[in-house]
């Protein structure tokens, strides 16, 4: 995980996050200090920067650090729910509907 740059092969962290159209979900936890949050944040700006306009910033506050994603279901959890409702009610306003079969219309 210390070994991955995403401007490696793009010249630019802006252009390496500029190649990522799909919505985006950052969740950062305020007592991890292996993410910190301020790379969590920075990272959701960089994204909206580079022109992903379907980021998600979510800031959990918890005792338990970076294991919070381990421990703490009901934050966590919560966000990742509402991000996939959240994406998947806009995906139904952008006319992708699915038929009755699962298909797309």
């Amino acid at each position: 995980m210390d070994l991955f740059d995403i401007s490696e092969d793009f010249g630019s962290m802006k252009a390496g996050l500029s190649r990522i159209k799909c919505p985006v979900l950052i969740l950062g936890v305020q007592t991890d200090i292996l993410f910190p949050i301020w790379q969590q944040r920075e990272l959701a700006r960089e994204l909206h920067e580079a022109g992903n306009k379907a980021v998600t910033f979510y800031e959990l506050n918890s005792i338990f650090g970076h294991d919070t994603f381990l421990l703490d279901l009901n934050g966590v959890g919560a966000a990742v729910k509402g991000f996939l409702e959240t994406n998947l009610a806009k995906k139904d306003t952008d006319g992708e509907h699915k038929k009755d079969d699962g298909s797309q219309q």
